[in-house]
């Protein structure tokens, strides 16, 4: 089989963006509806709660004009299937079951939606989608961007749709 004659029909990149804030950690934080996340107290006490609750933790975002909010939740909630915190915590695939002081000395995040919308761009195909997530940290944020591309391209098209996205040039 040569190169060209190379199909990929199902691909998935991810692409994150981390930045370190280390003002929520310190002695006096800013006043921002998640600074909780810098004190191991008050950390738990939101993790516990969101444990014990199906609902989302709501935070108003300073800034944003209407309703828009960030809703935090843990980062395995609704993952079927998905074995990564099983394996971060225990190191073995299982049910996931630790407390506020366990997840605040393992840097657990809680997931976050981001309260923009985005549109799946057509090189994707039919099945194809985007995905944003955020994640917060006692030291910081991170914003991941998963694109899942469901077209069938040949190897060439799979990289030159891959370094689009990349780059931006792909999305609206």
């Amino acid at each position: 089989m040569s190169i060209e004659e190379i199909k990929v029909h199902d691909f998935q990149l991810s692409m994150i963006w981390v930045e370190t804030i280390f003002d929520f950690i310190e002695e006096n934080p800013p006043n921002l509806p998640w600074s909780f996340l810098g004190r191991d107290y008050e950390y738990e006490e939101n993790f516990e709660a969101l444990k014990q609750n199906e609902e989302s933790l709501c935070l108003k975002l300073p800034g944003y004009k209407g309703d828009k909010q960030l809703k935090l939740q843990l980062p395995w909630k609704h993952l079927a299937g998905q074995h990564f915190w099983a394996y971060y915590l225990f190191g073995k695939k299982g049910s996931i079951n630790i407390n506020g002081k366990r997840a605040w000395e393992a840097l657990v995040p809680f997931r976050g939606n981001v309260p923009i919308e985005v549109y799946s761009p057509e090189c994707l195909g039919q099945k194809g989608y985007l995905k944003l997530e955020s994640f917060f940290y006692p030291h910081g944020i991170a914003l991941v961007i998963t694109a899942r591309c469901r077209n069938q391209l040949s190897l060439q098209g799979t990289v030159d749709t891959a370094f689009g996205l990349r780059k931006g040039k792909l999305l609206r």
